[in-house]
């Protein structure tokens, strides 16, 4: 078999035996040992880790870790008092392609913004259903604990280099502010300026209580040209909870030109909402979702 390496900073004794237990190897003090500030620093890409399902191939620790990073990893508490708004952004700004979020409640002071995209942020914990009491905070949570807008997602439109596509939501509960005045939105999209048209914004599996709007539009500036052009594209919403909002989703912001190319709502479950979908879009498919105590039809 292979030789085995023993990572040890105190002294020990050893005794080999083979399977008859008959002794190869003994020593009562052995000496011969690694630094603890050696074992400390030994990096991860040193460790090979094979995964125990049959056929897996060998990688490295440091490639298995980096195939998702925790948020924790940023210094993210989730236990709903620490403020993690710092450290949800830093992830991001980081250009980490998956975030992952145990089990907790994450607190947001302010607004988290998006301006690069390759990203997907996924939690551990499915939609929470109506149900009482108040607040099901179980899962992945962000709780917004103030009444601005969750997530901005700039330049998702029009014509700049540096846009906003890809990013993906899936398994994470979003909770406005519940006291008071409710937060603006949970997801803004800004199609200000002449940005690139960006698609490929998929929110899956994700639950969304007590916004004026989940997901709203802005243009925070005109851009030169103002076409036709200007769009958002590929929205897809499947499998997604809404309640206790005022708006489920919302376009009336956007300008005459500004439209989003490619949207699809399906199988989600929404109730008690005070409005629903007021939306302008091309190429549009919304199909096979329950609506249950809301003012407003789609």
């Amino acid at each position: 078999g292979s030789p085995a390496m023993l990572y040890v900073d105190s002294d020990y004794s050893i005794e080999v035996q083979d399977k008859n237990q008959v002794r190869l190897y003994s020593s009562l003090m052995s000496t011969q040992k690694v630094s603890s500030d050696a074992i400390a620093s030994l990096a991860a890409t040193k460790i090979t880790y094979t995964n125990s399902t049959a056929g897996s191939i060998a990688t490295t620790a440091q490639a298995r870790f980096d195939q998702w990073v925790s948020i924790k990893d940023f210094g993210a508490v989730g236990d709903g008092i620490t403020d993690d708004t710092v450290s949800i952004q830093t992830a991001i700004d980081a250009g980490v392609t998956n975030i992952f979020f145990p089990d907790g409640t994450y607190s947001v002071t302010s607004v988290i913004n998006f301006s690069t995209g390759n990203i997907k942020l996924k939690g551990v914990n499915r939609t929470q259903l109506w149900s009482l009491p108040f607040p099901q905070e179980t899962g992945a949570t962000m709780k917004l604990d103030h009444t601005g807008h969750g997530f901005k997602l700039t330049n998702t439109s029009l014509e700049t280099t540096n846009t906003t596509s890809n990013i993906s939501f899936e398994g994470i509960n979003f909770f406005g502010n519940s006291n008071g005045s409710r937060s603006s939105s949970c997801m803004l999209f800004d199609t200000g300026g002449d940005a690139k048209f960006s698609r490929g914004f998929y929110f899956y599996d994700c639950s969304f209580k007590w916004f004026t709007k989940v997901w709203a539009f802005t243009e925070s500036s005109v851009g030169a040209d103002n076409s036709a052009l200007d769009q958002v594209g590929d929205i897809q919403i499947t499998y997604c909870n809404s309640q206790f909002n005022d708006l489920i989703y919302d376009t009336g912001a956007l300008g005459a030109n500004r439209s989003v190319n490619g949207f699809v709502y399906s199988n989600n479950d929404s109730g008690n909402n005070t409005g629903g979908i007021r939306a302008t879009f091309l190429n549009g498919s919304m199909r096979d979702n329950i609506l249950e105590g809301q003012a407003d039809d789609l």
